[in-house]
């Protein structure tokens, strides 16, 4: 993955600095027409030098403030990769320090654990397939595997104390997930789409009602 990202900023960078050689050639011949032809091609390079260099600081900019909000807890929303326009990882905050996380062409997601302190740690659930979010408490659905998008077991994650239950049985986990408040005809979401509606509407779980959250498995 890092040497595709490599090869991507080589090529932008590339395709910058033909673009600012005709940029430059074009500004050069339109401001220096009267000068020797050596002289025009020296400025146009140099012309060309200078915008390829104010891209590239624009672009590094761009991803420095990317990079000082990926130290925000509630603003980070995963990685921006700049050059393809796309992220290449997505991220929703739970409640600190817990988040659900996932790459690029990943079919399930992760809860972890993303402490400045120690780093990321996962915290088991590493194939969630989709969530619903009651209070500090994260319901989902779960696979066993990254080959298939078919749930096979539900999970309820406690973002108090990090502990989390796995229940093959759908029943044993509606009596379970009720304890919790959460209505037996929930909606399950799946994380991408989860991803878009709570940063598109700047959702904050920590306006959501709390539930009792004082349970352990």
């Amino acid at each position: 993955m890092i040497g595709y990202m490599m090869a991507i900023v080589l090529a932008y960078c590339f395709l910058l600095f033909v673009l600012s050689l005709c940029a430059g050639t074009a500004v050069s011949f339109r401001l220096y027409h009267r000068i020797s032809l050596g002289d025009r091609i020296i400025r146009s390079f140099l012309l060309g030098f200078g915008f390829f260099i104010f891209l590239l600081v624009s672009l590094g900019a761009l991803m420095a403030r990317e990079a000082d909000r990926s130290h925000d807890y509630w603003r980070h929303r995963g990685y921006y990769f700049w050059p393809i326009l796309s992220y290449s990882n997505y991220r929703i905050p739970l409640e600190y320090p817990y988040e659900i996380y996932w790459g690029k062409g990943w079919d399930g997601a992760n809860i972890q654990s993303s402490d400045k302190q120690v780093g990321q740690r996962y915290c088991g659930l590493i194939y969630v397939i989709s969530i619903h979010k009651q209070g500090s408490v994260v319901l989902g659905e779960y696979s066993s595997s990254s080959q298939t998008t078919k749930p096979e077991t539900w999970f309820i994650f406690n973002c108090k104390n990090g502990q989390s239950a796995l229940f093959d049985d759908k029943e044993k986990f509606l009596k379970a997930a009720e304890e919790f408040g959460a209505p037996t005809d929930m909606k399950f979401v799946p994380v991408k789409q989860a991803w878009k509606q709570f940063w598109a509407k700047g959702s904050n779980w920590k306006q959501k009602p709390r539930v009792r959250v004082d349970r352990e498995f």
